[in-house]
């Protein structure tokens, strides 16, 4: 029997006070070798023992698709922890002394400091599995979806579907064989072995390790950073008060030229942000949470099995304004929202931009501005792709131990 796991990661109920075993799993040590812990406590199913290839490192998105942060491949022998004793706690004691002797033998240290000593020195758990013999890093974004979400699809990314697997509902790792599963492990074989999908010679340990600050800005002091209307009136703010920096802007980021005299209006006819010039007129719906809003025409709500919605409300009115001039539409979109225009009459008219394009022309086009430093500083936030990212806040814990400890 051959096995994949696939293990679910920033999921646990320390996640939001405590240093989780599962940071270790996309971090090369000092020496360079890479090593996995399986969610919950680090113990896998005995039958599994000695027989797993490759552990898939997850995120769940939804229920039913995850996103694939890495995949480590196990080599033979590369099983470091088995259970042994009957209770948790013996099988956790049992680990913790066959780990702090691997520990000391193979010399594994992060930022110079010894990996227990991290964990203030307990390990959590069983807080290493098994050692890889290579950690694949994704180009792009890369998903799975179960047998149950064949349809589940986002824009410009790629997703895989395990026809023959489900995905559980609480388990923080589940398990996919050649025998049980020989579909989904066909598939996770081909993912695996299609070099043009990874980063195969990356090393990724703490002297590379890109750990960013937080982007502290106003907004979250005033608790008002997911707030649609504050980003808009602040993008409007930017767009006027610096109009060379937002004509080019528009050109690089949207893909059309203007030029002054523009006006720019809040709120006509309820699009967010209008901008027109002699040549164009430029909408703009700007979302953080919130998804496309309904619009019912005489009471109906759907056109060619799609939905009817603010998107062709937009576009009628400015289609019967515009005359001569060019009309493009968009939708500014945080990347952790994972809008699905399909659904909707009328979305084939409207590109999305991910606030990640945005935030990186702004924080490229500096000014020396307060306001426009915090604008920039509250982007930021909206950049990742999940709407709090634990990766991060996790690294940062992990390197403010190794301050400590230093």
């Amino acid at each position: 029997m051959k096995v994949y796991i696939i293990n679910r990661m920033y999921a646990g109920s320390y996640i939001n006070d405590k240093l989780g075993g599962e940071f270790i799993n996309l971090l090369h040590d000092d020496n360079n070798k890479n090593y996995i812990f399986i969610n919950p406590s680090g113990f896998i199913d005995k039958k599994y023992d000695n027989k797993v290839e490759a552990i898939i490192l997850t995120r769940i998105v939804k229920a039913g698709c995850f996103e694939i942060l890495g995949i480590a491949k196990i080599a033979k022998n590369g099983q470091i922890i088995f259970q042994k004793g009957h209770t948790l706690k013996e099988k956790t004691n049992n680990a913790i002394d066959k780990l702090n002797q691997f520990v000391i033998d193979n010399n594994i240290r992060y930022g110079g400091v010894c990996f227990k000593d991290i964990y203030y020195g307990k390990f959590e758990g069983a807080a290493i599995t098994f050692e890889s013999e290579k950690l694949l890093f994704p180009k792009e974004e890369l998903y799975l979806t179960d047998s149950k979400n064949k349809n589940f699809i986002f824009d410009d990314t790629t997703i895989f579907n395990l026809e023959d697997k489900r995905f559980p509902k609480q388990s923080l790792h589940c398990y996919i064989t050649d025998k049980d599963n020989p579909k989904s492990f066909q598939t996770i074989q081909k993912i695996i072995n299609n070099d043009s999908l990874w980063n195969v010679d990356k090393i990724n340990n703490i002297n590379n390790y890109q750990f960013v600050d937080s982007h502290f800005n106003f907004l979250d002091v005033i608790k008002k950073d997911f707030d649609e209307l504050v980003y808009s009136n602040l993008m409007v703010y930017i767009f006027k008060e610096y109009p060379n920096i937002f004509i080019k802007f528009v050109h690089d980021v949207l893909g059309v030229s203007i030029s002054n005299p523009y006006t720019i209006k809040r709120e006509k006819k309820n699009i967010d942000i209008l901008i027109e010039d002699k040549n164009n007129i430029i909408v703009i719906e700007n979302k953080i949470k919130s998804g496309i809003n309904g619009v019912s025409y005489r009471h109906n709500f759907s056109k060619k099995g799609l939905i009817q919605s603010q998107l062709l409300k937009y576009y009628n009115y400015v289609e019967k304004i515009k005359g001569n001039k060019k009309a493009s539409y968009f939708i500014f979109v945080p990347n952790y929202n994972k809008l699905d225009l399909k659904q909707y009459y009328g979305s084939k008219n409207y590109k999305i931009i991910r606030y990640n394009k945005i935030y990186d022309f702004f924080a490229r086009n500096k000014v020396r501005d307060f306001y426009y430093r915090e604008f920039v500083n509250a982007l930021y936030k909206h950049t990742k792709d999940k709407e709090k990212d634990y990766a991060e806040e996790m690294a940062v814990r992990f390197l403010n131990q190794i301050k400590k400890n230093k």
